[in-house]
């Protein structure tokens, strides 16, 4: 048993005043933990399909085409798609940055549609993918978006970098790879940041009916790629800091 992976990640943005601009004091830790990620889980059989950083990584590769993005082609045609950058929420619409001026500076959760080719789990390593753990918080960004993803994971509020950098994402991997639960994992590797103080980290499973969303945030693996999500009509989500 294999799945596809792909990630993404920007480090190097343009300086304070060019398109695209943001702080660049996130550097080296995209790279690491999403690469990091990719090379654990080939490690350990699963099979790469890209890897796109800085000025390679592109907006309309986590857009649909409806909205002039081509994420059927990138993020959607892997089974796990890790992004590792900036993030931002404004009223509940999640953005992600972008270096790349020539292409866009952002990609937005109500430009996707995560799951209507390949995409089984998606990693949002960066600030904001909610707001708050509140049913409103999490539902007004999410139940658009998923149409056949199984889980989205990240952070709530900021997220912060510490010490050792980069360290969760190759354990991540290490832990999915090894047919671990993945929202567990995710919770377990990316709240463990003593240096800067915890994150709070979060994984959303989908469901056509809430056991189903439940059973997937609990106890989902890999090994469950071939489970598909007929609807999404049920949201579960944990957390931990």
């Amino acid at each position: 048993m294999s799945v596809t992976v792909g990630v993404e990640w920007i480090q190097d943005f343009p300086p304070s005043g060019s398109a695209c601009s943001q702080n660049n004091d996130i550097a080296p830790a995209p790279q690491q933990n999403a690469e990091g990620f990719l090379n654990s889980m080939v490690g350990l059989g699963n099979v790469s399909v890209f890897d796109w950083g800085d000025n390679n990584a592109w907006c309309t590769d986590f857009q649909a085409p409806a909205f002039g993005g081509n994420s059927p082609n990138w993020s959607d045609n892997v089974n796990f798609c890790y992004f590792s950058d900036h993030g931002g929420n404004n009223n509940n619409v999640m953005n992600i940055a972008f270096s790349n001026p020539n292409v866009g500076c952002f990609a937005f959760s109500s430009q996707m549609t995560l799951g209507v080719n390949q995409l089984k789990w998606f990693v949002l390593d960066c600030c904001n993918m909610v707001l708050g753990t509140d049913s409103n918080s999490i539902a007004s960004v999410w139940f658009g978006p998923t149409q056949g993803v199984h889980l989205v994971m990240g952070f709530v509020g900021l997220s912060y970098v510490g010490w050792p950098i980069g360290i969760f994402g190759p354990n991540f991997g290490n832990d999915v790879g090894g047919f671990n639960a993945i929202g567990p994992a995710w919770l377990n590797e990316a709240s463990n940041n003593w240096w800067t103080g915890q994150n709070t980290a979060i994984s959303v499973g989908c469901g056509a009916t809430s056991d189903e969303a439940v059973a997937r945030v609990n106890g989902e693996s890999i090994a469950d790629v071939g489970w598909d999500v007929a609807s999404t009509n049920w949201l579960a989500w944990n957390w931990m800091s």
